[in-house]
């Protein structure tokens, strides 16, 4: 019988299927750890049926005949006590590995391309060797599986207004991307002409008008708060592909993990929830790879000879906080300067640890000598912090030597919108992210001196480096003597900045920059103020990085 072809069920397929094989993919990994787990056999069956139902619907039979072949080994755990082998385990992945190809071809072609008899022939042929050594109770379940035949419904419209009522029964919605993004752009035109109009108000002096206007502004304060919260979904969205990651990767080394994993529920901006995923594998593979030992070399250290891999989501602020941790070698500070040095990147200077674990952060750089399938080709820390910079986050690493390593990527909640403190050198609006911002001064209100040829600031808890942010754009200050000081900070590290004037705070929409100036200028992005002049966003990351790092490897470079 002919499935449903039309293009609104098919994105409905697409979405689901994409979904549930994330959630199949971690279920089975679940089960191989703990075959006693049955919350989450009943998930692998669930899952597992609800796949199948939906292809064989919509005409894929391909799919719907191998999930059925999956089905038939999922049978087996319910029946045997041990759970599956390694070698059924595989299989399953396998299975997963060309359904997810099957449903992109899907998505490409409007149809599945591979073929999957010979991975069904392995799967009966797995079946018939797991029914060989099994009991009467097991082979009768499995026999009764193999003998079931995939049934497409005679009435396709039946089910899909079952489906109808289910997501009605949850109260929820599938709303295009696309749509969401138009629905903020729009609410960010918004803000900019609720900021002018603020401004005519205040100037125009009219009580009645301002009144009005903070009315306004209360109001579309409130529309556009419901539509950040719409955008924001459960950072598990992300986490879902890194248990099978680490599954297979530490398989494929040879070592033991235990991965744990907190905060699957802390939300973040939906875009940026996509990206991170790429710099999470990332980040993941580094850990086992370069981070865990091997379980003898664990052993001998006076460690499990699993190592433990936590990686935990968390709100701190207007942030969110993303953390991977691991209980491995750490990283070792002397190996890194030393094939920074054999590379010509740094000459023979002293490095402290800090400025040590900068280095990876180097393009190119890799502590590996020859590439596997996994590292050594230096495309890593760099593009992470580059992917989450792209973002208004930052990245930053602690490690201890034989202890482990840390490695922490800070989001802001929202994107589009930005809350910020604006000011003014050389005559130029600059935009500093308000999370980032510690305390405001007026210069004649602090003390600054010279400590090894750079300008501090002396407070009661330490000296503050300086820097005039009109100079950091190559620039000069228009009134000649800058008035104000801005304290920001990222992570443990802090910055001041002499600035001409102190704007005030305000809500930007920001805007991406080219390539070209965020490389050459601590820049994250753009905004359009209510005056109509365009300010720069500034990276506090970025420019805290060039101020206290980056000095010493432009000498060393030199």
């Amino acid at each position: 019988m002919a499935g449903i072809n039309d293009s609104e069920y098919i994105e409905l397929f697409l979405a689901e299927a994409r979904e549930n094989l994330e959630t199949l993919n971690t279920a089975i990994v679940g089960v191989e750890t703990d075959p006693t787990d049955t919350a989450n056999i009943d998930v692998v069956f669930r899952v597992a049926h609800s796949i199948k139902g939906m292809a064989a619907t919509m005409g894929y039979d391909q799919i719907a005949h191998l999930t059925h072949g999956m089905e038939d080994v999922f049978a087996l755990l319910r029946e045997r006590a041990g759970g599956l082998d390694r070698e059924a385990i595989d299989m399953l992945f396998e299975c997963m590995d060309m359904l997810s190809a099957m449903v992109e071809e899907v998505a490409e072609h409007g149809e599945s391309r591979t073929d999957p008899n010979q991975l069904e022939s392995r799967l009966r042929g797995l079946l018939r060797g797991h029914d060989d050594s099994a009991g009467p109770e097991v082979r009768a379940a499995v026999a009764e599986a193999v003998v079931a035949d995939v049934s497409v419904p005679d009435q396709p419209a039946d089910l899909v207004g079952a489906a109808v009522k289910d997501a009605q029964s949850r109260a929820t919605v599938r709303v295009e991307a696309a749509r969401l993004d138009t629905l903020l752009h729009m609410i960010g035109e918004l803000v900019v002409r609720r900021s002018a109009v603020e401004q005519l108000a205040i100037e125009n002096g009219d009580t009645r008008l301002v009144a009005a206007v903070g009315e306004l502004t209360r109001a579309s304060q409130s529309v556009q708060d419901m539509v950040m919260r719409v955008r924001m979904v459960p950072i598990d969205t992300a986490f879902a592909r890194l248990p099978r990651l680490v599954r297979d990767l530490s398989h494929q080394l040879g070592k033991e993990v235990i991965l744990e994993v907190e905060g699957r529920d802390t939300e973040l901006d939906r875009t940026a929830v996509d990206a991170l995923v790429e710099p999470l594998m990332h980040l993941v593979r580094n850990a086992i790879d370069h981070g865990i030992e091997m379980p003898d070399a664990r052993k001998a250290a006076g460690k499990p000879e699993s190592g433990n891999l936590l990686i935990a989501a968390r709100h701190e602020g207007g942030e969110v906080v993303i953390s991977i941790t691991d209980d491995g070698a750490g990283i070792d500070t002397d190996a890194v300067i030393a094939r920074a040095q054999e590379r010509g990147i740094i000459g023979s200077e002293a490095f402290d640890e800090e400025q040590a674990i900068e280095l990876l952060f180097t393009p190119g750089f890799s502590t590996r000598a020859e590439v596997t399938d996994v590292s050594g080709r230096g495309v890593g820390m760099d593009a992470v912090r580059s992917a989450v910079r792209g973002f208004g986050g930052d990245v930053s690493v602690r490690s201890q030597f034989g202890s482990g390593t840390t490695t922490e990527l800070r989001m802001p909640l929202t994107l589009a919108i930005l809350p910020a403190l604006v000011v003014r050198a050389a005559g130029d609006p600059y935009a500093l992210q308000l999370d980032r911002v510690h305390r405001t001064f007026k210069l004649e209100e602090v003390t600054l001196t010279t400590t090894a040829g750079q300008p501090v600031v002396i407070f009661d808890e330490g000296a503050m480096p300086v820097v005039n942010l009109a100079e950091s754009f190559n620039r000069q200050s228009a009134s000649g003597t800058p008035q104000f000081m801005v304290t920001v900070r990222s992570a443990d590290r802090q910055l001041a900045l002499v600035v001409d004037e102190m704007v005030g705070r305000r809500e930007l929409v920001t805007r991406p920059v080219p390539e070209r100036i965020r490389r050459d200028t601590p820049v994250s992005g753009g905004a359009v103020l209510a005056s109509g002049e365009i300010a720069f966003i500034v990276d506090c990351e970025e420019l805290i990085r060039r101020t206290l790092v980056e000095p010493v490897h432009s000498g060393s470079r030199q």
